[in-house]
């Protein structure tokens, strides 16, 4: 009997944690995770995200993803560092934007900042916990620690970014989830 029992609790947790391929546009296919759902239009604006939005039933669980078209500069010259308009100015965009990472937060601890290569894809991925502080809408202080997993998906000229956060005591629940989630991105 508790042989039956581990063996349907080991199904069950594999099917709740099973995901789901989703093209978002022509672009981009990503796997989004069993539990997050489609926001729609109106709850997308509401919480400040991009259309191509998704968050499970208590809303501090999101996946929000958007298009740049500002991509990598055809002309990046930073102390003498003249770009190509092409991949060539990753690293260094990277940098600038885990400074820029650094600087918006009150508390940091990166986890990842890495590059990797995917077939034609190029993905820069930063993990790290935060501190976010914020006002309620009655105007009264918050703060909030948490999980973030940031990905910057380039091909060609093209580059999206893929944003996942949720509340530091559900980082255990969902970090292998989107690290996986992450590895799925295609362009």
């Amino acid at each position: 009997m508790r042989n039956a029992f581990v063996l349907l609790f080991a199904i069950i947790t594999i099917i709740g944690n099973s995901q789901t391929a989703t093209t978002v546009n022509k672009h981009l296919k990503i796997t989004v995770p069993v539990g997050l759902k489609p926001m729609t239009e109106s709850q997308a604006i509401q919480r400040n995200q991009p259309k191509a939005s998704y968050a499970d039933e208590t809303n501090q669980v999101i996946l929000a993803i958007s298009e740049r078209s500002d991509t990598i500069k055809s002309d990046i010259d930073y102390k003498g560092i003249k770009g190509k308009g092409d991949n060539t100015n990753i690293a260094l965009e990277k940098e600038f934007y885990k400074a820029t990472l650094a600087a918006m937060y009150e508390d940091i601890t990166f986890i990842q900042d890495t590059i990797i290569q995917v077939d034609e894809t190029t993905l820069v991925m930063y993990q790290f916990d935060a501190v976010v502080k914020g006002k309620t809408t009655t105007g009264t202080e918050v703060t909030t620690r948490k999980y973030n997993f940031i990905t910057h998906a380039y091909k060609g000229k093209k580059k999206f970014i893929v944003t996942f956060y949720c509340p530091l005591t559900k980082k255990d629940d969902w970090i292998e989830i989107i690290q996986n989630t992450m590895k799925t991105i295609e362009l």
